[in-house]
């Protein structure tokens, strides 16, 4: 496991074989883990997927949020008992780099991911070919039986 460590967040590195392009720090406290998702794009085994299409963009990303926030994940990396769903996620910042697709981006996320705060930014994405990029926070429960590595400093 690649350790990395940012003002009291600890970072995993992704699972061999992960289908996306970010990573996710956490923070135990006490009996809840806070996540924090960083900008997750349509990237599959390191390429674009669904190139000039956004709708599938956009559910592409949010798939592979939900796999990265997922108890495996986390127990993939020795950290059992942690892990959310999306149902967990409190709040999103999505990136749009078109203002013509922010209203099909948008109904992808109210549908997968309803009565959640988001942010939309017009924004430019870290590949041409993306057109949108997200990012989330969850919070989630830790489970008394779970173990956390602990890291140096």
């Amino acid at each position: 496991m690649k350790e990395y460590r940012a003002c009291g967040f600890q970072a995993i590195g992704l699972t061999e074989g992960y289908r996306g392009a970010s990573r996710d720090f956490y923070q135990e406290h006490g009996h809840f883990v806070s996540t924090l998702v960083s900008g997750t794009a349509s990237i599959v085994n390191a390429r674009t997927c669904h190139s000039g299409d956004v709708v599938r963009q956009t559910e592409q990303a949010i798939e592979n949020i939900e796999c990265l926030i997922a108890p495996e994940n986390f127990a993939s990396h020795g950290l059992t008992g942690a892990g959310a769903t999306l149902k967990d996620i409190a709040k999103l910042r999505v990136y749009v780099k078109h203002q013509q697709d922010y209203e099909h981006c948008r109904k992808v996320c109210e549908l997968r991911l309803p009565r959640i705060p988001a942010i939309y930014l017009h924004a430019d994405i870290c590949r041409p070919d993306l057109l949108v990029e997200i990012e989330a926070v969850a919070f989630s429960p830790f489970s008394s039986e779970g173990t956390m590595p602990k890291f140096t400093q």
